[in-house]
Parts: C-alpha cells; structure tokens; sequence
C-alpha cells in the first residue's frame, strides 16, 4: 500500500471511529425520539448543545442523545426502553459535581430530568413536594410565599436530586439533620420501568436505603418533604488576608469545642483557607443564623473577629433569605471552573493544632503548583456536622457520639497539558493529609 492509500485508509478509519462515538448502536435514541420527538436531542444540534453543558470542563461527556422526559411516564418508558435495548444511561438532576460519569455518559444515553421540576406545598400536611429537576434556588424563592422551607442545598445551583439521595449538608444541620433525614416520600420509577411510592410504611427497605446512598436502587422522579418555618435570617460571608488564616482556623476549632457556637442548634459555618495565584492565601468563613438578629451572634464572635486586622470582605447582614444566601454562595464558592478536582474525608474531635498541621500540609503541597500552573487555585474547606449529625435514621454510616468535621481539598486550573501534574499533586496532598490523621487517629470513616 503506498503512503497516500495509507493516511487515506487511516483517515476513513478514524471518521468511522469518530461517528461511532456519537452513534446510538442500541436503537435506544431512535425509540425515544419515535415516542417524545421534542424531548429527544442529538449531537450537533443546537438544542443539544443548550443542555450538554457542564459544572466543570473535567467532566465533560457526548451522550449518544440526550432525553429530557417532562412526566414520571415518560421517565418510566426512558427506563423500559434502555432494559430493553440493553443501553447505558446516565442520570442528572442538576449536575453539580466534580466527578467524571456521575450525570452524564459518553457510552449511552443522559436522562436529563430538568423538566420535572414541581413545587408544591400541602399547607394540610405541611409537606412540599419537588420534582428532581429542580435547583435549591428555585425551591427557596418559591417557598418563601408560603413562609415555609427545607433542609436542602446551600449554593443556589445545586441539583435537588443528587444532593438529597447523597445526604445533604444544610443550613439547619444540627436541629433537623441531614437533607435525606426529613423526606417521608418518594416517587421512584424501578429497574423494571414501574413507578411506586416509597414511604416508611411502603416498601420501608428502599425507603431507607434511598436515604444516603446515592442513586443505584431506583430513579427518583420527586421528594416529598417535611416543611419547616422559614422567614427572615442572620448570615453571609466574612474574608481576610493570609495573617487571618491562623486566627480562622483556632476560631473553628472553638465553635467545635464543648461549649462552643456548635451548640446553639440556629448555626451552621462554612469556613475555608484557599490559595490563590490572582490573591495569595485568605480565610473565608459563611456564616448563617436561622434568627434575623441584629449584631453578630455569640456563637460566631470569634470566627468574625478572626478577620479583623486583615478583613478583604464582609457581607454579614440581618434581614437575609435562604434563597438570598444560597445564590451569594452560588455565585462564589459554587460557580463552574475550567478544570477542577475535589477530594473529601472526615476528621473526628478536630483541635487547633491538628488543623493547623493541615494547613502546613496543604500549603507544602499545594504552592510550588502556583507558577507552573496557569488558573492555579486551592481550597481547603471545612464544615463541622458536630455530634447531632448522626440523630437521622439513614445509611451514611456516621458513630454517634463522634464531633465529626467534614473538609474537602478543591482545585482549579485552566489548560488541559496541567491535568496529570495537578491530578498528581492532588492525590499526594490527599494521601499526606488523611495519613497524619490516621496516626492521630482522627481520621473518621465516613469520606
């Protein structure tokens, strides 16, 4: 064969290869654009294009098509279909997450749920009812007519569906548990393409077991919660430069120690140290308090003090909503990036010291990246679930009696040749941190 045969035969090898990853083999596509015409998109269309898109480019997948079922029927069929074709599918609710395949494929189908997006509250029951393919900020800004809300996301994009059958961390943690732990009703559609109601007294093992463990048993087409009174609040967000990081860190293990503001069932604290190529090192600490107090709230004085001297920012107000909260923390700690990586864990009965320790580690491993990476940024964060966490009757496996701090590494860059050297340095950061609480037997088992 001579070179021009050659790089031709190459060429329609590699166009064949290239039209078969945007191919549906299974037939699926076909019968979902055959029975809902307008819900079914294809690559290289715009309107696939509109809903293809991505919290972070690490994540990005083509989906063969994209199906966006508007009823639980339509869901249902989606299922009985990919049964019957045999065809790998991924779900999304919001898809709000760093982690590769988890809402989307490039070997199947995505179900993108977004048009099952009900909100309806039962005023006689007290309970609300919301569809899988709403976002918190858009449940938050409808509740308030009702003067009611949730226990649900804290960033304003989030997806109600991953966050709810993951667990949920909330703003009301402590009085009302995680996000799983006040939902009394599920419409599921199952395995076979059935649609149920799963409630304690109906199918109660699933009932249970869709409460924390992601999303394998079923596909939830909606939630039914238990409301809670909601009006106005105390909260927003206090930053300061990189002398306040110390102070910051001493505060959060005050608010964790007995006696301190983890106490007071009304708080909930957000506290993160990020290093930055555009800022350098700062503290960050979101606050919130489910009262609409006037000054700053005892529980907190510390952790706001911490700043002083060095304060970059101050956006702590009286006269606050949920919905006003969540999307400040939407538009910051939540928005997309180019390229991102997060690795969580757990550490029980943290101390200034041993938080400090991490600071040292994550700052060791994460600071020679700043002039070899382009959009370089790190974040460490830190949420204290304090020992009522584990009140809920769920499976996420927390030990009562245990004041647990769940803290995640994140970080960003901006160019594609950076991957394996962040994801490297990523990995080495993580292990280095989770083996010295594992010799100061700190590190908890839930990651």
């Amino acid at each position: 064969m001579g070179i021009t045969k050659f790089i031709t035969a190459v060429a329609v090898v590699a166009a064949a290869l290239s039209q078969a990853q945007t191919v549906d083999i299974t037939g699926a596509c076909k019968a979902l654009s055959e029975a809902y015409p307008r819900d079914t998109t294809f690559p290289h269309t715009s309107a696939y294009d509109s809903l293809n898109v991505y919290f972070v480019n690490t994540t990005v997948q083509t989906p063969k098509c994209i199906f966006t079922p508007r009823s639980a029927n339509a869901a249902a069929f989606a299922i009985r279909t990919f049964t019957s074709h045999k065809t790998i599918f991924a779900i999304r609710s919001g898809g709000h997450n760093w982690n590769s395949g988890f809402s989307s494929t490039s070997s199947g189908v995505l179900l993108d749920l977004l048009y099952l997006n009900e909100i309806t509250y039962r005023a006689n029951s007290k309970t609300v009812k919301i569809g899988t393919g709403n976002t918190w900020g858009t449940v938050y800004k409808a509740l308030e007519a009702y003067g009611v809300t949730v226990p649900g996301g804290r960033a304003s994009p989030v997806g109600v569906g991953g966050l709810s059958l993951g667990g949920g961390l909330n703003f009301y943690l402590y009085e009302y548990g995680f996000t799983c732990d006040n939902i009394v009703e599920y419409e599921v559609v199952t395995a076979s393409g059935k649609i149920i109601t799963v409630t304690k007294q109906q199918h109660p093992d699933l009932f249970l077991a869709l409460k924390g463990s992601g999303a394998p048993f079923a596909l939830v087409t909606s939630f039914t919660f238990k409301a809670i009174p909601a009006g106005k609040i105390w909260g927003g967000s206090v930053y300061g430069g990189a002398s306040t990081v110390e102070k910051s860190l001493e505060a959060v293990a005050e608010f964790m120690a007995p006696g301190g503001g983890i106490e007071d069932l009304n708080t909930h604290l957000i506290s993160v140290v990020a290093l930055q190529n555009s800022s350098g090192t700062i503290s960050a600490n979101v606050l919130f308090y489910r009262d609409d107090v006037s000054t700053v709230p005892k529980a907190y004085e510390n952790l706001v003090a911490s700043a002083k001297g060095e304060e970059l920012a101050n956006t702590l107000s009286s006269g606050r909503t949920i919905a006003d909260l969540t999307t400040e923390i939407g538009g910051s700690s939540a928005a997309p990036g180019p390229r991102q990586r997060l690795v969580p864990w757990t550490v029980k009965d943290p101390d200034a010291g041993t938080l400090k320790e991490l600071n040292d580690i994550f700052h060791k491993a994460s600071s020679p990246l700043l002039p070899k990476v382009a959009g370089f940024t790190a974040t460490v964060t830190m949420i204290p679930l304090g020992y009522q966490a584990a009140k809920g009757k769920n499976v996420i496996g927390l030990e009562k009696g245990v004041n647990y701090l769940v803290m995640s590494l994140l970080v960003g860059w901006t160019e594609e040749k950076d991957d394996l050297l962040v994801r490297a340095a990523v990995w080495e950061c993580y292990e280095r941190i989770t083996e010295y609480f594992k010799k100061s037997g700190k590190l908890g088992r839930w990651m």
